[in-house]
């Protein structure tokens, strides 16, 4: 069974550290990150709001893996990580990824 990404691997950074969307990946083309592993943030989710939700981060960085391309654009992928926060969505999961939102790929091009 997977389990999420080993604990010495999760690390907390401040906003202005933290991985943003990289332009460049924007003015590709989709089918470019076919078969890729994509690096996208996932709001983490805050409810109930309790002292300890309070001081969870706003959003974690997961690798997803680019599977097909929509008409649109938009890549369909599956998440490779168990997130170790509360998204709303586990390992396998399938996700959309718009190119605006990808802060990294792997392998790189």
């Amino acid at each position: 069974m997977h389990t999420h990404e080993p604990d010495a691997n999760v690390q907390f950074v401040c906003a202005d550290c933290a991985p943003k969307p990289d332009p460049r990946y924007a003015t590709l083309e989709p089918q470019r990150f076919l078969g890729r592993q994509v690096k996208r943030a996932f709001p983490v989710l805050r409810t109930p709001l309790t002292p300890e939700a309070r001081q969870l981060p706003k959003v974690e960085h997961m690798w997803c893996k680019v599977v097909r391309v929509n008409a649109d654009g938009m890549l369909q992928a599956r998440l490779a990580n168990e997130p170790f926060f509360p998204v709303g969505v586990r390992y396998r999961a399938w996700v959309q990824v718009a190119l605006q939102e990808i802060e990294d790929v792997h392998p790189a091009f």
